[in-house]
């Protein structure tokens, strides 16, 4: 709820230029849905396996906490891929290693949380959480780094933005200066044409 406050206030959700758009968009509100997602599966997970029986409708819970985890996955892939297919000068290239590792992380806790599932209902007795603990722990890492590295480019992009505005505003203004001076020599010249024939 705060990074889309700060999306929001910030004004980056009205960004025109696609590329930035949908890295912002990645950042603000896909990356802390899923991230959400991860934390909601994994805490119902902890708590279904503490059951002494679970339920049909638990592990149809668990499932649909799953896909959702996929889902929002999915949104943060099509985001990021979408900017790359819309940036100019190739920069959002550069998130393509913390994207892969992201979505590697999230495949990898989606199947540890699948096994886990599976497993659940049929031991008798605590089950192991050691590797969806790991999982879940890697997962957070890389949606971090993913974080990080996506705001770097981020910042790039709205940079050359705004250097590019810059330069258009030089632009601009050099031709309203060049302007004013041409219309104060004619001026000028005209002015003194009629003192010069008074």
């Amino acid at each position: 709820a705060a990074i889309t406050e700060v999306g929001n206030t910030s004004n980056l959700i009205l960004d025109p230029d696609l590329d930035s758009y949908y890295v912002m968009d990645a950042l603000v509100t896909r990356l802390p849905h899923t991230v959400d997602a991860a934390a909601s599966l994994v805490e119902r997970y902890r708590s279904v396996a503490r059951l002494p029986n679970v339920s049909r409708d638990d592990r149809i819970e668990l499932v649909t906490l799953l896909a959702s985890l996929s889902a929002a996955t999915g949104s943060v892939d099509d985001a990021i891929g979408f900017a790359m297919k819309n940036n100019p000068d190739g920069t959002v290239a550069s998130l393509d290693e913390s994207v892969s590792d992201f979505l590697l992380q999230a495949r990898t806790l989606a199947y540890v949380t699948s096994l886990s599932i599976d497993v659940l209902g049929r031991s008798i007795g605590e089950v192991d959480q050691t590797s969806l603990n790991a999982a879940y722990a890697s997962f957070l890492d890389s949606s971090a780094r993913l974080g990080v590295s996506g705001t770097e480019e981020l910042d790039h992009l709205l940079s050359a933005r705004v250097n590019g505005l810059m330069l258009k505003l030089a632009s601009v203004l050099a031709g309203a200066m060049g302007l004013v001076g041409f219309a104060f020599l004619f001026t000028w010249l005209f002015a003194r044409g009629i003192l010069h024939n008074v």
